[in-house]
């Protein structure tokens, strides 16, 4: 799998950690009212990336189906904190 530099590496990982990482201070310096929806979204992904690898190198049924009903309420609890108006101050 070729990668930015070359043959994927390790090195590769830690560039997209690290671009990442730029895009989450700059969002906390030029777009606040959006800082807690990129956190949310950059844990939420980094936790499914992590579940699927998991799922890909243990092969056990019960386990994919654990990874994927923890998978799915992850994502049920980052749309309930994002996007619900309680959280982000509509009291209406």
């Amino acid at each position: 799998m070729p990668g930015l530099f070359g043959k994927f590496s390790l090195f590769d990982v830690l560039v997209y950690i690290g671009i990442i990482a730029v895009a989450i201070i700059a969002t906390r310096f030029f777009a606040p009212r959006y800082y807690d929806r990129v956190i949310a979204a950059a844990s939420l992904s980094g936790l499914l990336v992590f579940l699927a690898i998991v799922g890909l190198k243990v092969q056990s049924t019960s386990l994919r189906i654990v990874l994927l009903i923890s998978s799915a309420m992850a994502i049920y609890d980052f749309w309930l904190d994002a996007y619900s108006k309680k959280s982000n101050g509509d009291e209406t």
